[in-house]
């Protein structure tokens, strides 16, 4: 009978702990695709509602990566996937949307980053802040 719980039920308990692991390392590869996928302070998981633990249910931000390709470029950049009146870019620290995934030495805002895809309140002053202020001719 031992036999048989070994066979029927580990291969089961092996199944959910690789769902589990798979899943963690999935949220966390996107994570080098995103400028500061790293440095959002209190949000390993960018993409997800649930901004801790990451599962199932995806962000507006989420949803616009995945429809742009998995790639972080200018059309990314600057959608405000979350509606806060603060584009993905400035909320995640290149507000000039200058940054790629090849050559990620960008200087970024390394302060005050939030999440793309849960919104946040912002004054007029905080936007102005993480605005891009570089003229055309400067990028």
């Amino acid at each position: 009978m031992e036999s048989l719980h070994v066979a029927v039920l580990m291969p089961r308990r092996l199944s959910c702990v690789l769902l589990l692991v798979a899943g963690a390392v999935a949220y966390s590869e996107f994570r080098y695709k995103i400028p500061s996928g790293f440095d959002v302070k209190g949000v390993p998981a960018v993409g997800h509602e649930n901004k801790q633990t990451g599962g199932p249910d995806l962000t507006p931000f989420a949803l616009d990566f995945i429809d742009n390709g998995y790639t972080w470029n200018k059309a990314l950049c600057e959608l405000d996937s979350d509606g806060d009146g603060a584009t993905n870019g400035e909320e995640l620290g290149d507000p000039c949307c200058l940054w790629n995934e090849i050559e990620d030495d960008t200087p970024l805002r390394q302060s005050d980053l939030t999440s793309p895809g849960h919104e946040d309140v912002f004054s007029a002053a905080q936007l102005d802040a993480i605005r891009c202020h570089a003229t055309k001719e400067e990028l």
